[in-house]
């Protein structure tokens, strides 16, 4: 294979770039296995369009834009996706894939060869959307997401401003609430689950970004509220799943007037973020359910 490394990703020449794409697709295509990022890292020029910071965050992106093109794009570009992401070690199955998942009303015969007539006809304008999504403004794969903490222990407000390019058709993030008693943890210590485009407070959409703020009143349980209760060791956990967008940059604000007694700890890894609201005297090493 071509080394693609050669390939700048800032050239001015989108066309280049696009041919570049556009070879490693189909070279991704006809080469044995299926896909995972074992395979995907070895296409430099994907990976870099992809982000090119983390080989898994980049393969990451790539398998979320392959799903929506298959999904939400006419049959060719669906075609070409498909003919990638099919779950066959063969490029031969892969195409026979594509032509049986789409219905055939007229009853015409379709093989192989059909699959690889609309994969073809649809390669290129993949090879041109990735390239687009990667040349606005360096959005691919980097939503900004910010979460801000305020209020008091009575009154407890989770902000969240989502901040994306509409270009990549963003799952809001889902939000889930954990009172839990000391080392007590289960599915059944989940307070509240919400999808944060139920709970959306305001929007602005310009040009091809879009900002959304969300709102989460938060409840403490009585033993967090009330200083004068024994430490029993409970713990409101606040995990937010950011559903599916590896390269997203996050910023944690903690405004809240939470009392001299009560902490938090923010963490995140890749997609999930945690915020953790304890006694300052409760140490703990839990292992949470994924």
């Amino acid at each position: 294979m071509e080394d693609s490394s050669l390939v700048d990703l800032s050239t001015d020449d989108t066309n280049i770039l696009i041919q570049a794409v556009h070879k490693e697709l189909i070279d991704l295509r006809g080469a044995f296995g299926k896909l995972n990022v074992q395979k995907f890292s070895q296409y430099r020029t994907l990976r870099a369009v992809c982000g090119g910071s983390d080989l898994a965050d980049d393969y990451l992106v790539f398998e979320r834009e392959m799903e929506r093109i298959a999904t939400k794009s006419n049959r060719d570009e669906a075609a070409a996706a498909l003919s990638i992401t099919a779950p066959e070690d063969l490029m031969l199955y892969r195409l026979l894939y594509v032509v049986e998942h789409f219905p055939n009303e007229t009853g015409e015969l379709r093989d192989q060869r059909t699959g690889r007539r609309w994969s073809d006809r649809g390669m290129p304008n993949v090879a041109s959307e990735l390239v687009h999504l990667a040349k606005q403004k360096g959005w691919l794969g980097r939503e900004n997401l910010a979460i801000e903490l305020s209020g008091t222990r009575e009154n407890l407000l989770l902000t969240v401003w989502y901040h994306y390019s509409q270009e990549l058709d963003g799952e809001s993030p889902v939000v889930s609430i954990w009172h839990i008693a000391g080392d007590d943890v289960s599915e059944e210590s989940i307070e509240a689950e919400y999808s944060l485009r139920d709970l959306k407070t305001f929007e602005l959409l310009y040009r091809y970004e879009r900002l959304e703020q969300y709102r989460i009143p938060i409840r403490l349980p009585e033993s967090l509220l009330n200083s004068d209760l024994p430490d029993v060791g409970t713990t409101v956990l606040i995990s937010i799943d950011t559903v599916g967008a590896p390269m997203r940059t996050l910023n944690f604000t903690d405004e809240s007037h939470l009392g001299n007694d009560l902490k938090v700890e923010f963490s995140v890894y890749r997609e999930f973020v945690m915020m953790e609201l304890r006694r300052r005297t409760d140490v703990s090493t839990r292992q949470f359910p994924r």
